[in-house]
């Protein structure tokens, strides 16, 4: 489909050209007070270009109440204390790494990292590097049922499942057929209701510090096959209760934890190196290669290669 065609689509998702004012507004929200930015099309897509090095021309797609955009950074570059007002943000660090300061909270994010910054919040930015990175933007108040700005605090979203939901989202922004817009919002609303992101139900138990210990073991032993005694022993309960209290917190069984903490791990992996794959398989603990593809296929949607190539320049 050509992309006029899509742009006379009835679909209210636009490749739209943004008046400079509101461009620069936009930039200014989020990244003030260190940005003039300036306007320009091409084709039928709107960019928008910063007057120093670190934004380059970056299309703006908006699907409804969405907005999303790839942007760079200089590394090096300090972004003075600024907030999103009305407006929640998911990012997907595509390449490079930052530092972000919250109020007494200091993230570390590289890449592959998914962070949702609630609207209203107060931060700095570090970038340690040159850094490209994947933004959506959330208007809530274009979401019926979703939490106003304020009640979801800005949190890293340090897992499989977060990770495939952005990747996802990319892939959909980068393609220009009308189908892409309800995938969004629909990817969207998952993440907001469907995730870490969901306001928390008084059924959830909260966690006992035995479950802690045997989540940090999973964590730092990737390559291990513990049974289901030894991870009791080491929680000091009877193992049908560290199977029920695992799955009641974590929304999985420990065996799901596992290959999704596996997986998470080749993701930093494929988005930091160019490691071979089986090198990463095997690290991240799987049979071989064959087996570490049909996993990641599954609880991603991309193969592995696919999956390194989302985060390499266009």
């Amino acid at each position: 489909m050509k992309r006029s065609s899509v742009i006379a689509s009835r679909e209210r998702e636009t490749f739209e050209r943004i008046r400079p004012a509101e461009i620069s507004a936009r930039i200014d929200s989020i990244h003030a007070p260190c940005l003039k930015a300036r306007q320009y099309s091409r084709g039928n897509m709107t960019l928008f270009h910063e007057n120093h090095d670190h934004i380059p021309s970056t299309p703006v797609r908006r699907v409804g109440g969405i907005t999303l955009f790839e942007q760079s950074y200089d590394g090096g570059l300090v972004i003075a204390p600024h907030q999103h007002a009305g407006e929640d943000y998911l990012n997907l660090v595509l390449a490079g790494g930052f530092e972000e300061t919250i109020g007494r909270r200091r993230l570390a994010l590289y890449p592959a990292s998914v962070v949702f910054h609630a609207s209203g919040e107060e931060r700095t930015n570090r970038f340690v590097a040159a850094t490209r990175l994947f933004n959506v933007g959330i208007d809530p108040t274009s979401w019926a049922g979703a939490p106003p700005p304020g009640q979801r605090a800005s949190q890293p979203l340090d897992d499989a499942v977060s990770r495939g939901s952005m990747l996802q989202l990319l892939r959909e922004f980068r393609r220009s057929e009308t189908a892409s817009s309800l995938i969004i919002e629909e990817v969207v609303l998952e993440m907001l209701h469907g995730t870490a992101l969901a306001p928390p139900t008084h059924s959830r138990p909260g966690r006992a510090p035995w479950l802690g210990r045997v989540d940090e073991l999973l964590r730092s032993k990737l390559d291990a096959r513990p049974a289901l005694r030894e991870l009791a022993a080491v929680a000091g309960v009877h193992p049908i209760h560290l199977h029920r209290s695992f799955r009641a917190h974590f929304g999985c069984t420990i065996g799901e934890h596992v290959r999704r903490l596996r997986v998470d791990f080749a993701c930093r992996r494929l988005a930091a190196t160019d490691d071979p794959l089986v090198r990463i398989a095997l690290e991240a603990g799987f049979a071989d290669q064959s087996h570490f593809a049909r996993t990641f296929k599954r609880l991603l949607g991309a193969t592995p290669s696919d999956y390194r190539a989302s985060f390499r320049p266009r």
